[in-house]
């Protein structure tokens, strides 16, 4: 066997305490159990299955852990239910919810090869190491962070401007009665930590909008989302690249675009896009992540649109 050291990091969360708890195991060699309070993610992809305690014992098989895993779930309310065998990519966490015990954790690397499926003993307690875990983190990034842009057409007067609609403010964007494009651009900015693997990790986004025109030739489009990276400050610097990077993998929206909600609404009333990303998105230092969602009118008729935001769920690994 290659002389190769292999971490699994795991965040683990337990339901029925105060505050769900936090702890971190690693696997020094293949097929030792885990141990120790030390944290690293998972550098190559793997999948991974819960089982139960008796798996460490000859009590139950693999096989039949395969088949009828213990539930887990993605939040501590128990309602989003983890498919099973689980799968993480380079440098993700392996993370879900589950009552307090202990278990089995079934783990089948893709490198190094020769290591195989290993079974780690892990416990989920209600205090684990007594710090309160982020697994439900909740942040609005206001409509200052946006801008309405009219990228075909031509923009109204009022377009890009901050108002209040009903009794909230928010951005408002505006075309005049002709086929165009309007698009909001926006910053998710949220304080994070420079330290790898310890800053926040963006789980989804819900893109929040009101369609006040009575247009009925309206469509939206698949959001995007990318990022550029800041060069690091010098006197000969180059310049980050004006095409962005794609960031969050496959992007979800719920519902899907072609049944988005566009039925016109009264000021002050909005609907959610849920967005659901492919790939959970991690900060690096300089790094800046833009979301941008487009809607189209292909007729002779004005577009107004307003938003004030978009919710961002979020987590933290420590």
């Amino acid at each position: 066997m290659k002389n190769v050291l292999k971490l699994v990091t795991l965040l683990l969360l337990s339901l029925g305490v105060a505050a769900a708890q936090q702890g971190f195991y690693r696997a020094p060699a293949p097929g030792t159990v885990a141990a120790g309070n030390l944290q690293s993610p998972i550098t190559s992809g793997i999948s991974w299955t819960l089982c139960p305690a008796s798996l460490l014992t000859g009590g139950s098989t693999l096989a039949s852990c395969i088949t009828s895993p213990v539930a887990a779930t993605s939040d501590q309310a128990g309602s989003s239910a983890i498919t099973q065998p689980g799968s993480v990519s380079g440098n993700g966490w392996i993370q879900f919810y589950a009552p307090a015990g202990s278990y089995a954790l079934a783990v089948s690397y893709s490198f190094p090869s020769d290591i195989g499926t290993q079974i780690y003993g892990i416990n989920v307690n209600s205090d684990l190491l007594g710090n309160a875990a982020l697994n439900d983190g909740y942040a609005l990034v206001p409509p200052a962070a946006c801008v309405a842009n009219v990228s075909s057409g031509t923009a109204a007067t009022g377009n890009n401007t901050f108002i209040v609609d009903g009794s909230v403010p928010a951005l408002e964007g505006k075309t005049t009665a002709a086929a165009a494009t309007l698009q909001f651009v926006c910053n998710i900015d949220l304080p994070t930590r420079l330290t790898s693997g310890k800053g926040i990790v963006i789980n989804d986004l819900t893109f929040l909008y009101s369609q006040q025109g009575t247009n009925t030739t309206l469509s939206m489009s698949t959001p995007t989302l990318n990022s550029f990276t800041a060069p690091v400050a010098g006197t000969s610097e180059t310049a980050s690249s004006a095409t962005l990077v794609a960031a969050g993998g496959t992007l979800a929206p719920v519902p899907v675009v072609a049944s988005a909600n566009l039925t016109a609404v009264s000021a002050g009333q909005y609907y959610s896009e849920k967005i659901g990303l492919g790939t959970p998105v991690s900060f690096a230092n300089l790094q800046n992540l833009v979301l941008n969602q487009a809607f189209a009118n292909s007729g002779s008729v004005a577009m107004l649109i307003t938003t004030p935001g978009v919710i961002v769920h979020y987590s933290i690994a420590q």
